[in-house]
């Protein structure tokens, strides 16, 4: 019933005669150097539930079979060169829990069908070549957690359908092309932790709604035409850990309970149109591992609190602003400090 063949040194194809053992269950050829594609033979497989083929040189179409398997509830085949779309009939799989095809060279759309699947529970498709828009039934696969879709070709808006996906815990679309501006509807999905949007062609604010994601841990959505100013709703998402809104077109004042008592340990504002000083509030992120304010407009003496922020480690950027004044010494307390920029101010 179960055959482990992964992590081995095995290399040409996928031996038909696999065929034969007509009850196996678990079949595992990861991570060797096999090529040829997956041989038709397999189809007799029908008792099989989990089908690991990841990090291996494959070829060609994922065969529509597969998708005949009824007790099929893992298929991870990401990281080989399997190319054609994704088979719409994968959508009949009614068993389907777990499908990861990601680092691929898969084109062609998202099949709406897949979101039929009452039981998946995990889709990423990322790295691939996929196009078209993200499918207006995502809404419907009440199961769905983890859902990554970037580095693809996928254009248009975020269906506001995502926001009946309420036992989503990761969402990931970054970089693709899609437009249109965040959806409040996203605020139903009470458990997302993570919700990554960077790298597209998104406009508009982050809608204040976001605020109520009591389980936010990371938003990203840098490199995009988002606006407006500081969403200082996000702040209410005391688990928030990680807040990328760099690369984009926000302006304002920064609030100066932008910590406020939170996790806070990234805090990427650079490239935006930010004005007026830096809130002494920042002396109270005691997590902070990076700050980044660069170019912006601010304005003003760089607060001696930031010296406060002895976990800071990565990167303390402010370069490319209006600030003036002295250096405070208290800088000279981030003795973990790996990259200090203060270069281009006044």
């Amino acid at each position: 019933e179960f055959l482990d063949l992964s992590m081995n040194h095995l290399s040409g194809g996928v031996p038909p005669s696999l065929a034969g053992a007509v009850g196996l269950r678990f079949l595992t050829l990861s991570n060797n150097a096999l090529s040829g594609g997956i041989p038709d033979e397999l189809r007799s497989l029908r008792a099989l539930t989990e089908l690991q083929i990841s990090g291996n040189n494959l070829p060609g179409a994922i065969p529509p079979w597969l998708a005949e398997g009824p007790a099929l509830r893992i298929l991870s085949a990401y990281e080989n060169s399997l190319s054609g779309p994704i088979p719409s009939g994968l959508g009949l799989s009614s068993k389907l829990q777990v499908l990861n095809l990601h680092s691929n060279a898969l084109e062609g759309a998202i099949p709406s069908s897949l979101f039929d699947l009452g039981n998946l529970q995990v889709l990423i498709l990322t790295v691939n070549r996929l196009n078209g828009t993200i499918p207006d039934t995502i809404g419907r696969c009440s199961a769905l957690s983890n859902v990554r879709i970037g580095n693809n070709r996928l254009a248009g808006a975020i269906p506001a359908s995502i926001g009946d996906a309420t036992s989503l815990t990761y969402f990931e679309a970054d970089s693709n092309e899609l437009t249109g501006g965040i959806p409040a509807q996203l605020a139903r999905c009470a458990n997302l932790t993570l919700l990554n949007l960077a790298y597209n062609r998104l406009a508009g604010e982050v809608p204040d709604v976001l605020g109520e994601l009591r389980s936010l841990q990371e938003l990203i959505v840098s490199s995009n035409g988002l606006s407006g100013e500081f969403p200082r709703s996000i702040l209410r998402c005391r688990n928030l850990s990680k807040l990328d809104l760099s690369y984009n077109a926000f302006r304002g004042g920064l609030p100066e309970s932008v910590c406020n008592g939170s996790r806070l340990q990234f805090l990427l504002l650079d490239h935006n149109e930010f004005s007026g000083g830096i809130p002494v509030g920042i002396g109270g992120c005691g997590r902070l591992l990076e700050l980044q304010l660069g170019n912006n407009n601010l304005t003003g003496e760089i607060p001696a609190e930031i010296g406060r922020v002895k976990s800071l480690q990565i990167a303390l950027n402010l370069s490319f602003n209006h600030l003036v004044g002295p250096l405070p010494r208290e800088l000279g307390r981030l003795d973990k400090l790996v990259a200090l920029d203060l270069s281009s101010n006044e």
